[in-house]
């Protein structure tokens, strides 16, 4: 695990990713959108295949957009 950003912020988003990415973009990206007070963690999680997720942890939101999260749906599709 990576730590970008503003460290020891109680503002925590955590970013997984099945490879490893370019820190600075992802990192200018986010701050863009929440501001420079989060704290970010880069984890690096082959399980999810390819694509990202985001955790806002203090808020409890996330963003999935993993191929393993796609595939879940459409098999959840397939079977219904």
């Amino acid at each position: 695990m990576k730590k970008i950003g503003k460290i020891g912020s109680n503002k925590i988003i955590e970013v997984r990713t099945a490879h490893e990415i370019n820190d600075e973009s992802l990192l200018k990206r986010i701050e863009k959108r929440l501001g420079n007070e989060y704290e970010v963690r880069m984890i690096l999680d082959p399980s999810i295949k390819g694509g990202i997720i985001v955790k806002d942890i203090p808020q409890n939101k996330l963003f999935d957009a993993s191929v393993s999260d796609q595939l879940k749906q459409l098999k959840q599709q397939i079977l219904n």
